[in-house]
């Protein structure tokens, strides 16, 4: 049996986010995010993720991690392209079932065999990922055995159900392979990434903007309000602070968020769906913290927050610069090092 409910939610994994867009006016004083991009440029980031959800009271907290590194391996008139890799990757289950923990960490070990190449525009800003088909096909191969451990842990079902099941996995996983669905979920955080360089505007104010996310499955789109903002810090003129905020419309998003899932489970399957989802709260919140006489991304954060069908999820996304000059550390990892130090003097008195 379809659970619509989990669909509704990996689905809005695969929002996109904000397209490139128009600045609009802002009187002087301004202040710009100069475009970083130079041909061979390398930044390394250390890099995590925080997946949180509640679903029927339980508590589901997964965390990845990895070591990624941007090579710009192009710059000309017409734009840059970025080659992304990752090293070290690990997948923990920090708090819910772990069931799936194992053939979880086989399948996040593969992403250091894949590049994710990104074109950006002569602006700077995100255009499409490049190589999407050979992601597609590796997202397919390497979703399939969850989706079919998953199915068999339904113990419940007779042997037609579970046939009819599997048929409906395997359709599922096909539309949700499709390179346009790939690149929405894969991503966002490089979208945002690439989505406000270059900006020039007055420091201290807010700028939104209303606009329409495409849906990825072809279907109608959901509206959504962008503000941003941009501040240069007080304790050192060279950091520059881009926050931003993304929400999107409610009653219109939970509409296009049914369509998409129609589109997904087929027709056979989406009777139900308008009736589960009703209503979707979806927030993205991020902030970058950028070396303001070079415009490279020291540090980024990114959060999105889900409410729909009964299910609250919160996943933060965040990267740290390890190979600058002009190094930053996240507070908690700053307060585990006062930590350390504290608990190294003590023992030094006592000794």
């Amino acid at each position: 049996m379809l659970n619509r409910r989990a669909l509704a939610v990996a689905l809005l994994c695969a929002l996109p986010v904000l397209p490139a867009f128009a600045e609009e006016a802002a009187p002087a004083p301004t202040v710009k995010w100069v475009i970083p991009w130079k041909a061979g440029m390398e930044l390394k980031y250390a890099t995590e993720s925080n997946e949180v959800e509640v679903r029927d009271g339980k508590r589901q907290h997964e965390r990845t991690r990895s070591n990624d590194t941007m090579r710009l391996t192009q710059a000309t008139a017409d734009g840059f392209q970025q080659t992304w890799t990752s090293a070290d990757p690990q997948f923990d289950v920090l708090e819910g079932d772990k069931a799936m923990e194992g053939l979880a960490r086989e399948t996040f070990a593969k992403v250091g065999d894949l590049e994710v190449v990104v074109a950006l525009d002569k602006d700077g800003n995100y255009a499409r990922i490049e190589n999407i088909d050979a992601l597609s096909k590796f997202m397919r191969e390497a979703m399939r055995p969850l989706a079919s451990q998953g199915l068999a842990k339904q113990g419940d079902m007779n042997e037609s159900d579970r046939q009819e099941a599997a048929e409906m996995v395997d359709g599922i996983l096909d539309r949700m392979t499709q390179p346009a669905v790939v690149e929405a979920m894969i991503g966002r955080d490089l979208q945002w990434y690439n989505g406000f360089v270059g900006i020039d505007i007055e420091p201290d104010t807010d700028y939104g903007v209303e606009t329409e996310l495409p849906n990825p499955m072809g279907g109608p789109a959901f509206p959504a309000k962008l503000t941003f903002s941009l501040s240069v810090s007080e304790d050192d003129p060279d950091d520059l602070f881009v926050a931003f905020e993304q929400t999107i419309d409610p009653v219109k998003g939970a509409k296009a968020l049914a369509a998409m899932a129609a589109t997904l489970v087929g027709e056979e399957h989406k009777d139900g769906l308008d009736d589960v989802i009703k209503s979707i709260e979806v927030k993205d919140e991020g902030l970058f913290v950028v070396h303001r006489p070079t415009g490279v991304i020291e540090m980024f954060e990114t959060t999105r927050t889900t409410k729909v069908a009964g299910r609250d999820k919160v996943e933060r996304n965040r990267m740290r610069l390890t190979n600058g000059d002009h190094a930053h550390e996240w507070v908690d990892e700053q307060e585990g090092t006062e930590a350390e130090a504290k608990a190294e003097a003590k023992a030094e008195g006592d000794a």
